[in-house]
């Protein structure tokens, strides 16, 4: 368990590395707003800052996403020590999302938004009196928050991973 762990903890610290530094290689190399096709209108690379939440939420300030970001990543913390080894699948979605989490929180402490730049046309339609022509803006915590929350429910809808008992560990001695 303690192997799962550290390859749990490596994918966390990655995604949120990689999130980090493709967020500062955009910010290096692109001015505010500017967009690159990459395959035509379907894909592009487009610098902008979302002050918001998901999808350019504004459902508060700045203060509001800074701390309810926080709140996240020691909520999953909590349950993480709580839970570990109980579903393997559980534990991986929510490294995933703690990854994700992470590269978020960075940007929110250090510039009061969140760098976005994967840009994809592939949403063309009217709900609700909203007109969407394309998906909105997103980065790589993003998606991983994303996967890692699709993962999670399909995992409690599915009832994939269940064990009974949490896989033994080393460090623990049963002293019964």
């Amino acid at each position: 368990m303690r192997r799962r762990l550290i390859s749990y903890l490596a994918l966390t610290v990655s995604i949120a590395l990689i999130d980090i530094i493709s967020k500062l290689i955009i910010q290096k190399n692109f001015a505010l707003h500017e967009s690159h096709q990459v395959l035509g209108d379907f894909f592009k690379i487009t610098y902008i800052l979302n002050a918001g939440g998901v999808f350019g939420s504004q459902l508060g300030s700045n203060i509001f996403y800074l701390v309810s970001a926080f709140i996240v990543v020691l909520l999953v913390v909590f349950f993480l020590f709580r839970e570990f080894g109980k579903n393997k699948y559980i534990d991986l979605s929510l490294f995933i999302v703690l990854g994700g989490a992470i590269g978020n929180l960075f940007d929110r402490i250090r510039m009061g938004a969140v760098v976005d730049f994967l840009d994809f046309d592939f949403l063309k339609i009217q709900l609700l009196g909203y007109k969407f022509d394309r998906w909105p803006t997103f980065n790589i915590a993003d998606a991983a928050v994303t996967i890692g929350m699709i993962l999670l429910v399909a995992t409690v809808l599915f009832g994939l991973g269940k064990t009974k008992e949490p896989e033994p560990d080393a460090d623990h001695i049963n002293t019964e």
